[in-house]
């Protein structure tokens, strides 16, 4: 059956954005992968890693906010390949000629810069281009990006890290950031110029509530990423082993973040729906503490990875759908938070698996992701009914959970 011409063109904007997202936030999760060679080679420790992680996040978010700003005024599509182009440049760049910490520091952070302005602009883009009905599941399957990320990271410690060390990994990671900036086009600008209503401030008590929970949730969830692989050698599980375990639970990621945009389109739900997530998803940290074994060590990765860190879609569905006027400003100040957890995340995961092993900062991030949980849901019981999600029909639900 041949596709009419819109729904070919939205499909296509889905995919660009799933490759955009994934190649935005690369770098950081790659870092964290390949962590047990660049110890074996730079002398990089668990902490080093999680500081290197952490700058990569922090620089997104001092600029996520004034990236989302851009978008508004500029467009989608130039500032995307711009920021593709420049990540694939870092990559290469630090896979060619890195020696020490301080070029990956630096590297990462200009990542970082570019990742800020991905992820609002990609937003905008598919709130012009994607109708109401299925803008969740489009949301769904472009924050399938991230965990995607980490999918490639898993892939590529036991096929290049392992085999012909971090540099290759780096490289490989440059030609997907690469393939990124070169299919961005074809795509009508779907983000428009700032209107007189852009004056309009968007953020609210709410949505600061919203936010402070999106960084705490993400602190927790962006741990899984950088941490996973180096924690289950630590228990003795194979490097190879590990990556596939990395892998599983980034599918895992990718499933629920799809499965949910699918759910919310149909049944309506936003931020009621990511506190229950972030609450179950503790349990899953709770696991990958307790030690057991090869299963028992997977059943709290996909646990983990499933609920702790698939709720991404839903909350940028939500966001979006209740700032339709401004959604690159909306989630720029959301993403903010993302990048503020994935800053402290990683740094403090770092540090405490350092000092006291990795089960005590497994717990700890349990504990973490139970106060996001708190957090979001009170932001939602905060935000008033007119800025509460539709069921992805155009009509409100009676209940956002």
């Amino acid at each position: 059956m041949r596709l009419q011409p819109a729904m070919r063109s939205s499909r296509a904007t889905v995919a660009t954005s799933v490759l955009a997202t994934t190649a935005g936030v690369f770098p950081g999760f790659l870092t964290g992968a390949v962590s047990v060679q660049l110890g074996e080679d730079l002398g990089v420790g668990p902490a080093t890693t999680g500081v290197l992680v952490a700058l990569f996040f922090a620089v997104g978010a001092v600029v996520s906010g004034p990236g989302g700003r851009l978008a508004e005024h500029v467009g989608a599509v130039p500032g995307l390949r711009a920021a593709t182009a420049t990540t694939a440049g870092v990559l290469v760049t630090l896979a060619v000629a890195a020696q020490n910490t301080v070029h990956l520091g630096a590297g990462l952070a200009v990542a970082g810069v570019a990742n800020a302005v991905v992820q609002p602009a990609v937003n905008g883009l598919l709130v012009g281009a994607i109708p109401t009905r299925r803008r969740g599941l489009a949301f769904g399957i472009k924050q399938s990006g991230v965990p995607a990320s980490t999918l490639l990271g898993g892939l590529v410690v036991p096929t290049l890290a392992v085999t012909l060390g971090w540099r290759a990994a780096f490289a490989a990671g440059a030609a997907v950031a690469f393939l990124a900036a070169v299919v961005i086009h074809g795509h009508a600008e779907t983000v428009p110029a700032a209107s007189s209503d852009a004056a309009r401030p968007v953020l609210s008590p709410w949505l600061l509530m919203v936010a402070l929970g999106t960084a705490l949730g993400a602190a927790a969830g962006s741990v899984l990423g950088v941490f996973t692989v180096a924690s289950a050698v630590s228990a003795d599980v194979p490097a190879g082993v590990a990556g596939v375990l990395l892998t599983a639970g980034s599918l895992t990621a990718i499933a629920v973040r799809v499965v949910m945009g699918s759910v919310v389109d149909r049944t309506g739900g936003g931020f009621g729906t990511v506190a229950a997530m972030l609450a179950a998803g503790s349990v899953g940290y709770v696991l990958l503490a307790g030690g057991g074994g090869v299963w028992l060590l997977t059943t709290g990765v996909l646990v983990a990875f499933g609920l702790g860190w698939g709720w991404n879609g839903v909350l940028n569905f939500a966001v979006a759908d209740t700032h339709a006027d401004r959604p690159a400003a909306a989630t720029g100040i959301t993403q903010a938070g993302v990048y503020v957890g994935g800053t402290v995340g990683p740094a403090a995961f770092g540090v405490a698996a350092q000092s006291f092993g990795f089960p005590p900062a497994w717990v700890a991030t349990a504990g973490v992701s139970l106060v996001a949980a708190v957090l979001m849901f009170i932001g939602y019981r905060l935000a008033p009914a007119a800025r509460r999600p539709t069921n992805g029909r155009g009509h409100r639900s009676r209940h956002v959970s």
